[in-house]
């Protein structure tokens, strides 16, 4: 059962995550939850990322992978996610 959940509540946040990193969601609501900030840092850095790539950016694209595979851990350490994006 915990497993479809964590697979579930999975899909629904790289969903969002993919809707805002191709713009078509402009904001993500913060709050003082420890797995939203990290979701919402995590997600700005794929966006980042995406942008970095599009400008063909080593240095950025450097820099944003580095990022992202720590947000990545720390993401999956508190909330059992694999990170797919």
């Amino acid at each position: 059962m915990k497993k479809n959940i964590i697979e579930s509540t999975s899909n629904k946040l790289h969903h969002l995550a993919a809707l805002y990193i191709a713009g078509e969601i402009k904001y993500l609501k913060p709050s003082p939850n420890i797995k939203n900030k990290t979701y919402i840092a995590l997600v700005k850095e794929c966006k980042n990322l995406k942008e970095a790539l599009e400008n063909q950016d080593v240095e950025s694209i450097e820099h944003s992978l580095k990022i992202k595979e720590k947000l990545a851990k720390d993401f999956y350490n508190l909330t059992c996610i694999k990170w797919r994006l």
